[in-house]
């Protein structure tokens, strides 16, 4: 049981994430208006502010969780990431971004802007050689204009809509063994 606390990661891992995971983030980012708070009130259109983060809470705090355990075992975690962080990907060998992908697959969703899909490719180095994992909904529209980019590095996305609570109790069973 005691070896749990002795695991670390043997690779340098950023994960970034631009979607809310506290009641301050959330409260802001829909008084901005981001496509991602406007997605979850147009399924609870009756819920006011409070309401929502109620019903959003659950999966903001699991994957705050379980990114933190993450944390704890090595990993860098960028919360409410910016679109610049990605300049920094070559010092990293595995990079998870998990951000929101326009509902119309236009764009990624970063905290402090939405980035073109043509675009996203474009934050990362061209230098960058280590594994992105694009933890999007759809986010598989987004891997060839990657490797396009950067040819050395592996791409990981995905064809379908994936829920956030889901994606990071994937990353936490991954990352515990």
């Amino acid at each position: 049981m005691f070896n749990f606390f002795k695991k670390k990661i043997y690779k340098k891992v950023l994960i970034c994430i631009s979607v809310p995971t506290t009641k301050e983030v959330f409260i802001g980012d829909l008084s901005r208006g981001t496509d991602f708070c406007r997605s979850i009130s147009r399924q609870y259109k009756q819920l006011g502010r409070d309401e929502l983060w109620e019903v959003y809470s659950k999966v903001a705090i699991m994957t705050r969780s379980n990114l933190d355990m993450i944390a704890k075992l090595g990993a860098d975690v960028i919360y409410d990431a910016a679109s610049a962080v990605l300049t920094n990907a070559c010092s990293y060998d595995i990079v998870i971004v998990i951000a929101h992908n326009l509902d119309n697959g236009t764009g990624v969703e970063f905290h402090d802007k939405v980035i073109s899909a043509p675009d996203f490719s474009r934050l990362l180095p061209q230098s960058f050689t280590g594994i992105l994992d694009i933890s999007a909904c759809q986010s598989a529209s987004l891997m060839s204009s990657v490797k396009s980019r950067c040819p050395s590095c592996q791409v990981i996305g995905v064809n379908s809509k994936t829920s956030l609570g889901l994606r990071a109790l994937l990353y936490k069973q991954v990352f515990s063994s």
